[in-house]
């Protein structure tokens, strides 16, 4: 009788176990979220981007959620000083990823594909966690030949210490030299320059305006956006939206995604906001509050954030 009882509770045991990790197993939107173990060796084959950058602004989508990073450190395929990124399922951690907050610095880890730069969840993390995987990246990117065996095309090798990267005449091998010695195996026929890296990295394509920096209360308050660009620029969906944060980053406007679905060269478009706050139905109170741009361009996998502080009193 004894050996069944214990038999019994030890089922038991065995069983809440397994709850428990399958609880831990899910994310925010309460499905579950199984990530591979990989080496950061396989990570860096299996990613398009990597990078680690401070979080410089955030907006949110019912679907998803757009962080931007100034880049502190490239590890792989991205070549500009600040880029922006979609984090899944519209919370803060995307699906099983770290929360992001302003100011905060990252290790990330993206996919570039259709829709734009998506964030690995599975594999960020805070940088000051990250000590190990960031060793091994710094052996990984210390040379191009370790770039190129990691599955690096030879055209997309990072060089690092101002160094610049070259590409033999005679073959496909490539190589990281200084400046000045670029500038002779040039003249001598040895090779030429790749300038930068074939992705575009979110170049800024909206430029946003507002009238002024401060504002009374009750003032409607006019944002326009304008295409810099040469091109027509297609927004899918709702992968346009303007939002306003509050001090604390709360969002309190606005839900205008669906309203503008392309933009020509040269372009404007103005939303006048006035003032209100569309979760509570009423004015917002004096303070200092961020004006977001968030959008995503058809056809580019380009997704990116600009934002304008003002205050009101």
């Amino acid at each position: 009788m004894q050996s069944w009882r214990a038999i019994f509770f030890a089922l038991i045991l065995l069983f809440s176990s397994f709850a428990s990790l399958f609880l831990e197993s899910q994310n925010a939107s309460g499905r579950v979220l199984y990530c591979p173990s990989e080496t950061t060796a396989e990570k860096f084959k299996d990613t398009n981007i990597i990078f680690s950058g401070k979080v410089t602004e955030i907006a949110y989508t019912i679907s998803m959620t757009y962080i931007k990073f100034h880049v502190l450190n490239k590890w792989k395929g991205i070549s500009s000083s600040d880029i922006t990124i979609a984090a899944s399922d519209g919370s803060e951690a995307g699906s099983g990823g770290p929360n992001f907050h302003l100011g905060d610095n990252y290790l990330d880890y993206v996919i570039d594909n259709q829709y734009g730069y998506i964030y690995q969840s599975c594999w960020g993390e805070p940088l000051a966690s990250a000590t190990d995987e960031i060793n091994v990246l710094k052996a990984i990117v210390s040379n191009p030949r370790q770039q190129i065996t990691h599955g690096v095309m030879p055209d997309n090798v990072l060089c690092s210490g101002g160094l610049v990267l070259m590409k033999k005449l005679s073959g496909n091998s490539v190589a990281c030299v200084k400046p000045e010695t670029d500038q002779k195996l040039v003249k001598l026929g040895w090779g030429t320059e790749i300038t930068s890296i074939t992705q575009i990295n979110n170049q800024d394509r909206l430029l946003l305006t507002v009238g002024k920096t401060v504002y009374t209360l009750g003032e409607k308050i006019p944002i326009t956006i304008k295409n810099t660009s040469n091109m027509t620029l297609e927004f899918p969906d709702v992968n346009f939206g303007i939002q306003i944060q509050d001090a604390s980053t709360n969002w309190v406007c606005c839900d205008v995604s669906g309203n503008l679905t392309y933009l020509p060269p040269n372009g404007n478009y103005t939303f006048v906001w006035n003032q209100g706050d569309q979760h509570y139905g009423s004015k917002v109170k004096s303070g200092n509050y961020t004006i977001v741009v968030f959008y995503w361009i058809k056809d580019t996998g380009m997704s990116n954030i600009e934002s304008k502080s003002i205050e009101i009193k």
